[in-house]
């Protein structure tokens, strides 16, 4: 990791990890924490286990909030307060847990906020005196936890987004997944995003890791398994 000048803002500079960084810390988390728990990691991270994750880090985690967006058609899933010298706040919105559809968009929204805490808690620390001054905001909506978001523009989201996919779907997962795939369907990767192995894929990556297919899309894009 090393720091950049942040042109959004928000920090006087901001991290930039490379993409084997953020993947190789998701690992170096998730697989020891799961082994101790199951003896090896499950295919599936457990919901109950992004919640244990999340307690380690934060200071509440708060399951039953309203959280009402401010602009028209949109809906907040959910924030991660700050408080610097403290560990952060973390709240969801109530819809996502208590509507049995939204089940893998609550499980995305959870490793969202992680990719959060884990990624991000330090730099209101670090910066605790320069945000004073600027009125920077001590937190992070979640508005959409799916979308691409410009790494530059929006890198704190764009970051969160990372850690939820690698978590999810680990890449080593999600490389056998893909070579099994291929040798099923005597295809070869990158497939065509909109072709029908391609949907294919992303429908087994669905079921496996109990996520969206938008999640799943994104990864497989981010991947390389699937071609724009």
């Amino acid at each position: 990791m090393i720091l950049k000048p942040d042109y959004t803002g928000r920090f006087p500079e901001r991290p930039h990890w490379e993409i084997d960084e953020l993947e190789q810390r998701c690992e170096e988390i998730l697989t020891p924490f799961l082994e101790s728990r199951y003896g090896q990691p499950p295919a599936r991270v457990p919901t109950q286990d992004l919640l244990i994750l999340i307690d380690r880090e934060a200071e509440e985690l708060d399951l039953h909030s309203e959280l009402i967006a401010d602009r028209p058609g949109e809906e907040i899933h959910g924030v991660t307060w700050f408080f610097p010298g403290a560990k952060p706040k973390v709240q969801i919105n109530r819809h996502l847990r208590r509507e049995f559809q939204r089940a893998n968009r609550y499980r995305t929204t959870l490793a969202h906020e992680y990719g959060h805490l884990i990624l991000h808690t330090w730099l209101y620390d670090r910066f605790h005196h320069q945000l004073l001054q600027t009125g920077v905001p001590l937190c992070c909506y979640s508005r959409t936890v799916e979308g691409g978001f410009d790494g530059m523009t929006d890198w704190m989201e764009w970051q969160a987004n990372y850690v939820s996919g690698a978590l999810l779907m680990p890449r080593w997962r999600v490389e056998l997944l893909a070579q099994a795939f291929g040798k099923e369907r005597g295809v070869s990767v990158p497939m065509a995003d909109g072709g029908i192995d391609g949907q294919m894929l992303i429908k087994r990556m669905t079921s496996l890791f109990d996520v969206s297919s938008a999640a799943a899309r994104v990864r497989l894009l981010k991947l390389g398994y699937l071609m724009a």
